[in-house]
């Protein structure tokens, strides 16, 4: 293992000695080689009880030509799709002020969306992993990502794959859709909504959906140790995947529904905002969480859970599994 335990074993003043065990059982994966670098946060009712870090954060792959680079605990990592539960939090912020109401049409904010019958689509069917709008064609190029007005009406001039209702996983759709509206209602973009709404407020400083370029040389490296064919949403999650998430365009484009830059501790605390002693923040609404997590349309067909394992999932259970997709992942 290249790098250091952080805070000798990483357990804060106070934290249960259980702990330990999650630390140890963490550090194995490491010292195993399954990971080459992470990092650890554990927070109970609004306190952080571990920070922890270890292996290399960059200099894995020799085409890298620098020496190993150790991962600290407040190292910037991609975290891809576990930003999912702040764009909905930036959508239900909005609600809370009364400028938006999630059951109006996705057409309202985006031109055009209405076309092939998508004009019934609303801003709770995206949240909900229920619009049938997918677009791997979009996912698979990331040199589409940079153009957001291209890349709407792109969006906007697709067939949708499932009916709506359908429970069909989209990893960067949800971002794309959401984000367009949260732009159309604040007017401002996603990432500069989030930051001047809930990161700076809470005081999340390291929690990114663009990055600023003089910070983006310390951010770690993403590797791809898994198997050449992974199929997620219709996209092979492995082909190219260390080329497109560690590119300049990948950091230059915005992309909510899979492009956050945080570390472990801030991570942890951004999930942590609907606790009373959460950093000073609140995210107070009460209703749209359940409306999200509890929703169960008259027309909601089961789903199409093109995720890793999802294979065989009975019906019943896909149901309950938009509440995992909506506000975890």
């Amino acid at each position: 293992v290249v790098g250091s335990v952080v805070a000798s074993d990483g357990l804060k003043d106070g934290a249960p000695s259980e702990f330990e065990g999650a630390r140890a059982r963490f550090a194995r994966l490491i010292d195993d080689k399954l990971y080459p670098g992470g990092q650890l946060a554990i927070r109970v009712r609004g306190r952080e009880v571990v920070r922890w870090a270890s292996g290399m954060a960059r200099g894995l792959r020799d085409t890298e030509r620098v020496e190993p680079v150790a991962m600290r605990d407040d190292t910037l990592v991609p975290v891809f799709s576990a930003g999912k539960p702040l764009v909905a939090c930036a959508i239900m912020l909005l609600e809370e002020q009364g400028k938006l109401d999630v059951e109006e049409p996705l057409a309202k904010h985006i031109p055009g969306f209405d076309a092939f019958g998508k004009g019934e689509l609303t801003v709770l069917d995206v949240l909900t992993h229920r619009s049938g709008v997918l677009a791997p064609e979009l996912i698979t190029a990331p040199e589409r990502w940079i153009d957001l007005a291209k890349l709407r009406a792109s969006l906007a001039g697709m067939q949708p794959k499932y009916g709506r209702g359908m429970l069909a996983y989209a990893p960067f759709e949800y971002g794309w859709l959401l984000g367009a509206v949260v732009e159309s209602v604040s007017s401002l973009p996603f990432p500069e909504f989030v930051r001047q709404n809930i990161a700076l407020p809470a005081k999340l400083n390291d929690l990114w959906f663009s990055v600023p370029p003089e910070l983006r040389d310390g951010i770690a490296r993403v590797y791809w140790l898994g198997p050449p064919r992974l199929m997620v949403a219709g996209c092979n999650a492995a082909e190219n995947f260390e080329e497109t998430n560690n590119s300049a365009a990948f950091f230059d484009a915005d992309v909510p529904g899979a492009g956050l830059v945080t570390n472990a501790a801030t991570l942890a605390a951004s999930y942590d905002l609907k606790s009373p002693e959460a950093n000073g923040f609140r995210a107070r609404s009460a209703s749209l969480p359940g409306r999200i997590s509890n929703r169960a349309r008259p027309n909601a067909r089961g789903g199409v859970m093109d995720l890793p394992g999802a294979a065989g999932l009975p019906r019943v259970d896909q149901r309950r599994t938009h509440r995992v997709l909506s506000l975890i992942h």
